[in-house]
């Protein structure tokens, strides 16, 4: 199993999601998808990124609350992740979009410091009311994280104990977070620390929804 959850895996997570998944970039686009925020607001972050890609009209309602920008460093640190290895993981699909980033988490093994687990935090226009109608989710269940509204699941096909969800209310729609680990490298695993991140990227979320 591989941990880059590059644009393969993320087309996999979108796909898994609603039907109808087509490449980034295709169709009109409207105006770049980040709110605007000033610099003084934004956290702190070890790395830049870019801004997030442009939304086809066809993809919904704008994904305008970008993770990669408005949450810092701290919580992914918190968990164990190295915050200098923060990149964009967005998927953008016919009718949906996920905007956020994904960090690693490092462990030395033998002589090489190699990456063993992938926590991905992004927000997207699905509502939960769409995660509750899927028939492609597994283990399913309703939870609440810090109070707010959530549901965890896996993906069909993809039910090992290397990688679990949780989808909470967020500004957009929904924040998704997902914590995937990779049993032949480490006895670091990503469904034992799920809630625990969820609960702490939670903390650092608009407590409008």
């Amino acid at each position: 199993m591989t941990l880059r959850t590059t644009a393969t895996t993320i087309a996999i997570i979108g796909c898994a999601a609603l039907t109808g998944c087509t490449p980034d970039g295709t169709g009109d686009l409207t105006s770049p998808t980040s709110t605007a925020v000033s610099t003084s607001q934004l956290p702190a972050k070890a790395v830049t990124v870019p801004p997030a890609p442009s939304q086809p009209a066809r993809s919904g309602s704008t994904v305008s609350y970008d993770p990669c920008f408005t949450i810092g460093d701290e919580p992914a640190a918190s968990l164990g992740f190295a915050v200098d290895t923060r990149t964009r993981a967005d998927f953008i699909a016919d009718n949906y979009a996920f905007i956020g980033c994904e960090f690693k988490r490092m462990e030395t093994i033998r002589t090489n410091t190699l990456s063993v687990a992938t926590l991905a935090v992004r927000s997207s226009n699905i509502q939960l009311a769409d995660y509750r109608k899927r028939d492609d989710f597994v283990d399913k269940q309703t939870t609440l994280i810090n109070g707010r509204e959530a549901i965890s699941y896996r993906l069909r096909g993809r039910t090992s104990r290397e990688r679990c969800s949780i989808a909470m209310a967020g500004p957009d729609g929904t924040i998704d977070v997902t914590v995937e680990s990779a049993a032949a490298l480490t006895l670091w695993m990503g469904c034992d620390h799920i809630e625990e991140a969820a609960r702490t990227i939670e903390a650092v979320l608009p407590k409008s929804k």
